[in-house]
């Protein structure tokens, strides 16, 4: 699916919070579209909001196996399991 006018209109905008919203109401009748989930999972990770973009790109990879979520989920954890052994106190 792709995003309907309006919500494509929030993000060019920069106005994520309501375009995740918006997204959260399309997926009330449209509970297994997985692009959606990759969708808002993209939204929730320019937030910062790490741990909801991650439940989010894993659900559009559980509905559908060769979403774009598989990417973003891979990228997701290898940002997440690095850490710099020189930022932490011997």
């Amino acid at each position: 699916m792709t995003l309907p006018t309006e919500v494509a209109h929030l993000i060019d905008n920069n106005d994520i919070e309501a375009a995740i919203v918006a997204i959260g109401k399309l997926m009330e009748s449209a509970p297994d579209d997985a692009s959606l989930y990759y969708e808002r999972g993209r939204l929730y990770w320019r937030m910062e909001c790490r741990r909801k973009a991650i439940n989010d790109y894993t659900t559009s990879l559980s509905l559908d196996p060769s979403s774009p979520a598989k990417g973003a989920l891979a990228q997701a954890m290898e940002i997440m399991n690095f850490y710099d052994k020189n930022r932490y106190n011997p």
